[in-house]
């Protein structure tokens, strides 16, 4: 971007671009706009109020929805995944080379 702009006032792109470039360190976003700086400034406020990136969980997270799993085969898993479920705390066994869910009883109150 420094090149671009121009290192020195022999070789910028227009006056004045070389003080510019004299300001850019590593990774620094440049931002060119017609607008005014405070319609600007609003502009990008209302544009990161309204950004989000998904994420996935990881591991110790706690669920923010309740997902239930019907004992049977679990055919989205390979049977190598089985310790990893069980570290999860899900009660499965291998039958057959398959995953299956156990059906485990609820304790009586």
């Amino acid at each position: 971007m420094v090149v671009a702009l121009g290192k020195g006032s022999a070789d910028e792109y227009k006056d004045g671009l070389h003080k510019v470039s004299a300001q850019l360190e590593e990774c620094v976003p440049v931002l060119l706009s017609c607008l005014c700086q405070r319609a600007l400034h609003i502009l990008i406020n209302r544009w990161f109020a309204q950004y989000s990136e998904s994420d996935f969980a990881r591991s110790g997270n706690k669920a923010t929805m309740a997902i239930t799993l019907d004992a049977g085969p679990l055919s989205q898993f390979t049977h190598s995944m089985e310790p990893q479920l069980r570290k999860l705390g899900l009660p499965t066994t291998l039958k057959k080379g398959a995953e299956m869910i156990k059906i485990t009883p609820l304790p009586s109150i």
